[in-house]
């Protein structure tokens, strides 16, 4: 066996390479590009706040959920998830994000991809956007900063 061989983990049982990315795998590879961070890897593995959520940025700790069933039209939402990537997000200064999405099937050809965070970001971001296009860039970034917890 070769050094990289070594190295590589096989998640089947046959020891056969796995081809095919899992629909959690692809979610948090989606999210993390979205909001410029990265993958967490072994994120639900570690009890060190530092590497807990599955996607991590400058400003954001994301936990990433995904249907993994053809067809799904619904997702549900738990109060546990939220309230637990809050906590990793706070333990770490960052603020909380939750991203799902629905996986493509013949009525949606498209994979669709949500996000979530606490209503005072969002309501801090938006007030960014307008402020922004209102010609107003001193009041734009006071509000990005109260949105993304950076102070200076």
């Amino acid at each position: 066996m070769t050094e990289p061989e070594k190295l590589t983990r096989h998640w089947r049982n046959d020891g056969r390479k796995r081809i095919r990315k899992r629909g959690f795998e692809i979610q948090e590879a989606r999210s993390a590009d979205a909001h410029g961070g990265a993958r967490t890897r072994g994120s639900g593995c570690s009890q060190r706040p530092s590497q807990k959520g599955d996607s991590v940025s400058t400003y954001f700790r994301a936990s990433d959920k995904t249907t993994e069933k053809d067809g799904a039209k619904s997702i549900r939402i738990e109060r546990d998830w939220l309230q637990e990537i809050d906590r990793q997000a706070s333990a770490t200064g960052h603020r909380p994000m939750l991203t799902f999405g629905f996986s493509a099937d013949s009525a949606h050809p498209e994979r669709e991809d949500w996000v979530a965070f606490p209503i005072l970001v969002a309501k801090h971001l938006m007030m960014a956007v307008v402020k922004l296009q209102q010609g107003e860039p001193g009041e734009a970034r006071a509000h990005a900063a109260l949105a993304l917890g950076d102070a200076s």
